[in-house]
Order: structure tokens, then sequence, then C-alpha cells
């Protein structure tokens, strides 16, 4: 797309507007950078504004001066009330996601992932996979870089591989991935969106321009997310940890190991499991998943097996810290609703100390009421979600509750716990209430557990 001379709105200041405007700026375009919070509120990214000479406003939005400007460019998680959204309409500014902004000047094969859970490892995992398979993959979108800086990058890619929100999606037009993978649907964001079904229209939308062949890798165990998108048009394929009969790869537990089974139209083998760093039974969900669309991708199977075998991880997701004194330290910052936390739960067989709370996201903790009875000794609550944890969670339990005093929580864990426990920081809720983002609140712990003695 020629942008050459057009004058770009760009509103948000945070990672995905940072790299529109940059963008922007490289193809020719004339961007303006607006965000609402004030500029002491978000120095560093205003630094590179600076830097580059690109024009911004902070503390406000200017909306008034949107019928100069060509287009406009929305970042993940803006949303617009209704009257601004008319006035922009009638002013007929032109309005795209910074996802489908980066995506006017790709012409290279796209996977995106979305879902409520498993998309971060699920996207690192592929991208991981098709690197190792000698396939040079840009990794990004909602986990590390926004898409815009692919075509910013001097590296030839072959491939994109995408983490895809639901806030991403909401002003998309043309969007159109080659591979969709779609890991599981359950709520979350019930404090963004007015209820469970518009969080997953807003998901859906992942489908508005797929033809009937484009390939969507769908999980078959999340019987929600088979039926949910059961009405739109594409090319069905399944992963399944314990259904061998309706799914396109799936898992065999045998003597010598764990197999991943795939049977496709063009080809059907086996992969042998193995992987020393990803805990819990989710996780082979997401190898499931990442297997099948490499697969799909056009990656040999050879070179599968080696990327899923020297794969670490990520970072703040049930992540091993440290083991101290005979008791294992777990991070799980990433997990910010309580369908994650559920997750984590499972994945450790008893005595653990959970760290739990920060700002409530609307769903009741009610539902992890039989999970603790069975796995959790003790409960840490903090934040601005404590009294509402301990309420949903009163008698199941010993709960203690010590308001923001991050660092307390942790001591407590400390000296509570016995050789054999596990502590797991899995909050269940957003950070905002204490921290910039889940991984500032993960890399503190970290820190303060690094520093036990």
């Amino acid at each position: 797309m020629d942008i050459r001379g057009s004058k770009i709105f760009i509103l948000g200041a945070a990672r995905s507007g940072i790299a529109a405007a940059l963008l922007a700026r490289d193809r020719g375009g004339i961007p303006f950078v607006s965000d609402i919070k004030s500029e002491d509120e978000n120095r560093e990214n205003i630094e590179i504004l600076k830097e580059n000479r690109i024009e911004y406003e902070s503390g406000k939005n200017s909306f008034d001066r949107i019928r100069d400007y060509d287009l406009l460019v929305i970042s993940p998680g803006v949303h617009l009330k209704e009257d601004i959204i008319r006035g922009i309409e009638s002013a007929g500014v032109k309005v795209v996601s910074e996802l489908e902004f980066a995506c006017m000047f790709i012409d290279k094969p796209i996977i995106a992932i979305t879902g409520t859970n498993g998309k971060s490892t699920t996207t690192a995992l592929i991208g991981h996979i098709l690197n190792t398979s000698n396939v040079s993959t840009f990794v990004g979108g909602n986990i590390g870089n926004p898409l815009s800086y692919m075509p910013l990058s001097r590296e030839s890619y072959e491939y994109a591989v995408v983490e895809v929100s639901s806030f991403m999606l909401e002003n998309i037009e043309k969007f159109r991935p080659d591979i969709v993978v779609f890991t599981n649907i359950s709520p979350d964001h019930l404090d963004k969106y007015k209820d469970y079904d518009e969080y997953k229209d807003a998901k859906s939308r992942i489908f508005l321009n797929l033809r009937a062949d484009s390939p969507v890798i769908l999980n078959r165990d999340c019987d929600e997310l088979v039926s949910m998108t059961g009405r739109f048009s594409c090319k069905r394929l399944y992963f399944s940890r314990t259904n061998e009969q309706d799914a396109d790869i799936f898992l065999q537990r045998r003597s010598g190991g764990i197999e991943i089974v795939y049977d496709l139209e063009d080809r059907s083998g086996s992969i042998h499991y193995r992987n020393n760093y990803l805990v819990g039974e989710h996780n082979l969900e997401n190898v499931l998943a990442a297997t099948l669309a490499s697969l799909v991708a056009g990656a040999d199977p050879s070179g599968i097996e080696s990327g899923i075998g020297s794969f670490k991880g990520l970072e703040h997701r049930i992540e091993f810290v440290r083991e101290l004194r005979g008791v294992r330290y777990y991070n799980d910052s990433k997990a910010t609703n309580i369908d994650s936390t559920l997750v984590a739960l499972k994945s450790f067989d008893s005595n653990i100390i959970w760290i739990a709370g920060g700002r409530h996201k609307g769903t009741p903790y009610t539902i992890l009421k039989d999970v603790v009875k069975e796995r959790v000794k003790k409960i840490i609550a903090i934040g601005e979600a404590s009294g509402i944890i301990e309420n949903d969670l009163r008698g199941v339990t010993d709960i203690e509750l010590v308001g923001s005093d991050f660092q307390r929580a942790i001591e407590r864990a400390f000296v509570v716990s016995r050789p054999g426990d596990v502590v797991l920081l899995s909050p269940a809720c957003s950070s905002y209430d204490m921290f910039t983002n889940y991984e500032q609140r993960g890399r503190v712990f970290k820190e303060i557990v690094m520093g036990l003695r």
C-alpha cells in the first residue's frame, strides 16, 4: 500500500502505537500519535517518538482534528465511545487496527493464534519450530513485538506467526490469515466487555474474511469452541488430548513415552514427544496445536520433533524460578483470568501455597473451589481482589490477606512453606492495581524469590 504523504492519526502510544507510527513514517506517511496518558506515565515510548521526530500529544485525544487525516490506526485495548465512532465515520476517515495496518505491508503467509488461554505458548512454540526447521519466522503480535515491526525489519522472513487478542480483532476489516489456530474459549475480560457473548463475538471476528478452504485449527476437547465456530466457513482441523476418533492430531501414551499421531489429507505419521520444560496437561494441548499448525505450514516432522524438544517455555507462564529448602517456586503471572489459574493449579498434585489477587476482572472465584480444596494448603490473597477471593473461597482452605504488600505475600509463603510444597504465583487477576503489567509483576516476584535465604 502506498501511503506516501498520507496523514495518519494513531490512537494509543503503547508498543503497538509506537510500532505503527514508525512503520507509517518509514513508508512516507505523516504520523500523529495521540494518547490519553500523560507524558510522565508513558515517558519511555514518548522518547521514541521524540527521537524519530514524530508529532504526538499526551493527556488528551484531539478527535476534533480527525477530519484532517486520511487514516485512523487504533491500538489494541483502545475502546472508543459510540459518539466518537459516529463522529469519525461522519468525517469519512478509514479506521483500522494496528494489526491490519501492519498487514498492508506484508506479503508473506500469516499464522494467527487466538483463544482465551494457551495462545502465547502456542504462538512462541510454532515460531520456535519453524525457525528450528530453517524457516525464517517473525513471532509477535500480542506477544513480544507488534506486527508492524515485521515490515520494518531487515530480516527476510518467510512466515509471520502472530498472537491475536480480542482487542486486536475489534477493528479489522480485511485481515485474512493463511492459517488460524483457535486454542479454546472461556469467560475473560468481562471488565471490558458487557458480557461473555460480546467477548466471544470479538474473538469470532478472526473468521470474518476466511475462505472455505482456509485451514482453521480447533481444540476438539473444548465443546463450547466447537459449537461457537460451527457456523463459519473454513476448513476445520482438530487437535485433541483425549479423542482419537474425531481429531486430525492426538496423543497416544505408550510404554516408551508419548507419541503425537497425525492423520492429514496429504500425510500421516507420528512424532515422539519429549520436553523437560513444559508443565501440565494443558501444555500438551498447546504442543498439539503448534504441531498441527507447523505441519500445515509444511514443516518436516523431524524438525518439529527437534523444535518441541528444545522449547523452554515462556516467561511468566508456570515458569520454574528456583527450589529453596525443598520448596519449588513458580511464576505464573500471565494467569490474569480464572481459567488460566485453574490450569496452573491442576498442574500440581497437592501442597500448593497459592499467591492470588490483583485487580478483579468480573468472574467469581467460586469456580475454583473444588481444585482449591483438593490441592491448595493455603491462599495468600493480595491486591484489590483479596476480599473477593476471601469471600468466594472462605471455608475451602486457609486464607491470609496481606493487602497490597507484594513482598510480604512472598515472605509469608516462604515462612509457612515446608519441603515438598509448591509456592505458585497465579493471580487470576490483572496486575494494574499494583503493577504496570503482568510482566513487571512476574519479574518482581522472581527478584524477591531469588533474594530469599
